[in-house]
């Protein structure tokens, strides 16, 4: 492209945003934001003022304008690429580890822009900083010894409230928080490694070992009695506290059976390998029933597990009280009646008869009656039935064992079960005499008024008996003497069987039967009840509910692998009251084909009940129109149907999330997430109103760039003073052309916010320089210029050669042209390092900086300027620290550059062809002070100075360019 007009006409590509037109025409460039300030000339035209010469330059070099560079930030994070390289961010994502914090924000919160979860706590960056307010660098901000994360994901409590932290990191049952305070370890179930867990022994969970509240060395749990979770053995017995509570024992008791024997030596003692020794147990005071306590025994060197230790017929207890010993068989003392009394003990001990062995005839000894030997009681050897029960002492054992199932002897027994003192052994208001089926007492020859007959029951059907150790001899959930109500031992109208299970014999038990026998068991309205002496009852629908009493009885459900009954109330048609009938919950299939619990009332546990959420009460679920009985969470958004539906109305009512609608305010979150995780407003489209959805905000719901993601819960995430939907004004997530950054306090890098250059000042918040003066608006700002006017930033370079405005206006260069001669020079280095006195070389009035010919040498600064690009240093062709636009003899050659080029067409640059052919032999003559030299013919040398001199005159009167500014 030529031109003849006395002007520069440039065309530049910026690096990173296309191509514009500058035009020194335009005194307001069009420019854009752009992150970098190096301006690519594809072209440059020149011309000269008189027509003289055409110049065409085809440039392609950069000018990089000093003021407007800044550090790289590629993404616009706030951080710079090398501030992103030393971190190992993304300089290209503003949030590298997509946590919805950006890389800028975790520098300025201290945590990790590379780590969603800065202290692994289960809660990430954003929701600790701006939902929780938790502290992102410690996982259990409270201190409450349950991490952040599992605070609010798992337990549903308070992160920042250290009293209702609920982890049990051990699942002990103990709240970590106890167990510090205990001193037991949270990651050990069994801190004593006792056999009871942590949260066994502190039972009511406050974090204090009660002991023996009450001193009295039994442990008492029902009092608040606890055993200690660091120590194994608070009795110090030899047996662990766990083991004790599995046999029954007592931990805070060391001798159970106060026996002399401590419970864990009589474990060892039993475990031993002794077989003499092999019945001892801690529960059990005297083994061998002799009398005798096992301690007392091991004591007297006797048996604990032989009455008669030495075999000798009389009882360790007769010999050690007559004073001889239990061991030797040749010092025992005379026994006449042979029931294992010494004649001296019966006389002086049990003033019992040493003649006659069982005098009142019960078939019991005097030595069996006296010691608890056969049925652990002592029983009275001179009343033949001592518990009037119509059985004789003696027999009682036998009788009862041979009406009993499976069970041959009473030994082993604490208490046998069947008691010759206990008038009802089994304690279910029938006398073991009728349950045996006596009519009479037994009578003994030898005490024939032995039993009571005011005391003495008798059996008015001695053909039924039961077994009087069995309170309910059929298993029908009834008492014997609840069925037999009379206490009389027959079936009489109106009572139950005992001895059936199901009287009527219509499927249903007894128990079962009398359990809704009753209206006041039946609902309202009901007129019939059940009857277990009416086996029609059981085909009947009494409570008109679509399902036969039987059908009712046989009911069952499954839990786990194992099958249990689960019958419902025969009388009453909603048995749980939850507003379906029983028939329909049996009968019904919701989702997934599950039918719902007709004894209870909210099957899924999700706070509605189960006819709260199936309308129609048709079995059904009708998705979208009702919530599922069996679902918890119909919608699946996190929350439960009853969270949702507050007051169970079925309405979506104010302040109520919708629990049919996964997302009821649809901004692409769910309920569930709004509410637990980011601490939106799941009613509110845009919870700050900013004008971005919640969605959005969170990367969602149509975002175009989800890496860089604004706080749904701040209105201003980058607090510049613009809200995001401002800034982000097509609302589609991305950094668009002529949007501002909504992650970015400062857009333009140039020191005043956004919103402070929107609102307040005016200036372009995408132009670090709006005025393009050279400086910053923020600077600016704080000098007191007008951001708004290019001619008052005296301090600024805006065309970047080195000079501040103030230091060009001065000098009379062009402040907004690097290069205001034209030369391909920039003012810069054409002035010198001294401004304020900027040089002349040619001392023609006219400094570099204006002059086309800075050295008079003819040849144009621009044809000395060495290449076309302006921040490159000029030519210096001899080296001599002079640029050749102020050299007049750039090669240093010895004949000036004008006269090598006008003259003799020799190289001005080659220092070798200086002078070669112009005179003959000799021949040279020197211009003077005119700097001229020339190569004449000897004829002519008298004219040359004269000559020289006139024709640089006039060549430097016609030489002159004009030029024109390059505005950037």
């Amino acid at each position: 492209m030529l031109a003849v007009a006395a002007w520069w006409r440039v065309k530049a590509q910026l690096g990173e945003s296309g191509r514009r037109l500058w035009d020194n025409r335009s005194l307001e460039p069009l420019m854009m934001q752009t992150s970098r300030s190096r301006f690519s000339f594809h072209s440059a035209v020149a011309s000269r003022a008189f027509g003289l010469a055409l110049l065409l330059v085809l440039a392609g070099f950069s000018l990089l304008v000093p003021g407007l560079v800044r550090a790289q930030d590629a993404d616009f994070d706030g951080l710079s690429d090398q501030e992103e390289a030393a971190l190992g961010s993304d300089p290209n994502d503003v949030d590298t580890d997509g946590d919805h914090l950006t890389d800028f924000e975790e520098v300025q919160e201290g945590t990790d822009p590379l780590d969603p979860d800065s202290d692994d706590d289960g809660l990430d960056d954003f929701a600790e900083v701006r939902v929780w307010f938790t502290d992102p660098a410690l996982p259990d901000t409270d201190g409450g010894f349950s991490d952040d994360g599992v605070e609010v994901y798992i337990d549903n409590t308070n992160p920042t409230d250290p009293a209702d932290d609920l982890q049990d990191s051990d699942q002990d049952g103990l709240p970590d928080i106890m167990e510090i305070a205990l001193g037991t370890d949270r990651f050990d179930p069994d801190t004593d490694s006792d056999g009871l867990e942590d949260g066994t022994e502190d039972s009511n969970q406050d974090g204090v070992s009660a002991g023996d509240i009450n001193g009295n060395g039994i442990f008492e749990p029902h009092l608040g009695d606890e055993t200690d979770s660091t120590v194994a053995d608070w009795d110090q017995d030899g047996l662990l506290d766990g083991l004790e509570t599995l046999m029954l024992l007592d931990p805070f008791n060391p001798d159970f059976d106060a026996d002399g024997l401590g419970d864990g030596e009589e474990v060892g003692l039993a475990a031993g390998g002794d077989s003499s020794l092999a019945c001892i147990h801690p529960r059990t005071p005297d083994s061998d029933l002799d009398g005798l306590l096992d301690g007392e025994e091991l004591n007297a060197g006797s048996s604990p597990c032989m009455a008669d230790s030495d075999g000798d017929g009389l009882y360790d207890i007769v010999e050690i009280s007559d004073g001889t010993s239990p061991t030797d068989p040749g010092q025992g003392a005379a026994d006449s009646d042979g029931d294992g009394l010494s004649d001296g003990f019966e006389a002086n001990v049990s003033f019992s008869d040493p003649a006659l062995a069982d005098p009142d005839g019960d078939g019991y000894d005097d030595g069996q009656e006296y010691l608890p030997l056969l049925d652990a009681v002592d029983t009275d050897h001179f009343d033949a039935d001592t518990d009037d029960d119509g059985v004789l002492d003696g027999a009682e054992l036998v009788q009862v064992l041979a009406a009993s199932s499976g069970v041959s002897s009473c030994a082993g027994f604490i208490t046998c079960p069947a008691s010759a003192v206990t008038f009802d052994t089994d304690s279910d208001g029938l006398s073991d005499g009728v349950e045996l089926g006596l009519v009479a007492p037994d009578l003994s020859v030898l005490d024939p008024t032995a039993t009571d007959l005011s005391v003495f029951v008798a059996d008015l059907d001695p053909s039924t008996t039961s077994d009087p150790r069995n309170d309910d001899h059929d298993g029908d959930g009834l008492l014997d003497g609840e069925e037999d109500a009379n206490h009389n031992g027959r079936w009489d109208p109106g009572e139950t069987d005992p001895l059936l299970f199901d009287t009527d014999g219509d499927g249903i038990d007894d128990g079962w039967e009398v359990a809704y026998s009753q209206l006041s068991a039946c609902a309202p309205g009901v007129l019939q009840a059940m009857d277990p002496n009416f086996p029609g009852d059981a085909a009947q629908d009494l409570d008109g509910d679509g399902l036969t009493s039987l059908a009712e009885y046989q009911l069952v459900t499954v839990s786990g692998q194992v099958v249990l009954g689960n019958p419902t109330n025969p009388c009453d048609p909603d048995t749980d009251a939850d507003g379906l009938t029983d028939g329909i919950e049996v009968g019904s299939a919701y989702g997934a084909g599950l039918g719902s619990d007709p004894n209870r009332a909210d099957s899924d546990s999700d706070g509605l009940l189960d006819g709260e959420e199936d309308r129609d009460s048709n079995g059904w679920w009708a998705p979208g129109l009702e919530t599922d009985p069996m679902r918890a969470d119909s919608d699946d958004d996190g929350l439960l149907d009853g969270s949702e539906d507050v007051n169970a109305n079925a309405l979506v009512d104010l302040g109520e999330t919708d629990p049919l609608n996964f997302d009821t305010d649809g901004d692409e979150l769910s309920d569930g997430a709004e509410r637990k995780t980011y601490g939106t407003d799941p009613l509110l489209v845009d919870t700050d109103d900013d004008g971005l959805s919640d969605g959005l905000e969170l990367g969602l719901a149509g975002d175009v760039h989800p890496g860089s993601q604004t706080r749904p819960l701040l209105a201003d995430t980058d607090g510049d003073g613009l809200d995001d939907g401002d800034e982000d004004a097509n609302q589609n997530g991305g950094l668009d052309p002529g949007e501002t950054n909504p992650l970015v306090y400062d857009s333009d890098g140039d020191g005043l916010s956004d919103g402070e250059e929107d609102e307040q000042f005016g200036t372009d918040p995408l132009l670090p320089d709006t005025d393009g003066g050279g400086a910053n608006d923020g600077d600016e700002i704080s000098a007191g210029t007008d951001p708004l006017d290019g001619f008052d930033d005296q301090s600024g370079d805006p065309d970047g050669d080195g000079l501040s405005t103030s230091e060009e206006n001065g000098i009379g260069t062009d402040p907004l042209n690097p290069d205001s001669d034209g030369d391909l020079i920039l003012d810069g280095h054409e002035v010198g390092v001294d401004p304020a006195n900027p040089i002349d070389t040619d001392g023609d009035g006219s400094i570099d900086a204006l002059d086309l010919d800075s050295d008079d040498d003819s040849l144009l600064d621009l044809q000395e300027a060495g290449d076309a690009v302006l921040d490159t240093p000029p030519r210096d062709s001899d080296g001599d620290g002079l640029a050749d636009y102020r050299d007049l003899d750039s090669d240093n050659g010895g004949v000036d550059d004008e006269v090598e080029v006008n003259d003799h067409q020799s190289n001005p640059l080659d220092p070798a062809d200086d002078g070669v052919g112009w005179l003959e032999p000799g021949a040279r003559i020197s211009g003077g002070r005119c700097g001229c030299s020339a190569g004449l013919s000897p004829a002519a040398a008298g004219l040359a100075p004269v000559l020289c001199c006139a024709w640089l005159v006039g060549r430097r009167r016609r030489r002159r360019f004009s030029s024109r500014s390059l505005s950037l």
